[in-house]
C-alpha cells in the first residue's frame, strides 16, 4: 500500500495512525512466523512419535535451535 505524500501533508494527524498500523503489521508478521514454527515443531514431534513437551521454555529453546540450523 502506497501512501500519497500530498495527502499526508494535508492531514498531519494521520501520520501517527499510519505508523501505528505499520508497527502492528510488523508485530503481526513476527507472531505469525513464530506460530508457524511452533506448529511445524508440534507436527514434527507427532510424526516422530516423541513426547510432547508442554513447557514454554522448551518451545523457545527449540525455536532458537531450528533458526541456527
Amino acid at each position: 500500500m502506497m501512501v500519497d505524500k500530498r495527502l499526508l501533508n494535508l492531514c498531519e494527524d494521520s501520520k501517527r495512525y499510519i505508523m501505528l498500523t505499520v508497527l502492528m503489521n510488523w508485530i503481526s508478521l513476527a507472531c505469525n512466523i513464530f506460530i508457524i514454527f511452533t506448529l511445524g515443531n508440534f507436527i514434527d514431534l507427532i510424526y516422530k512419535k516423541e513426547s510432547l513437551p508442554l513447557s514454554f521454555q522448551h518451545l523457545i529453546s527449540n525455536f532458537k535451535y531450528k533458526i541456527k540450523q
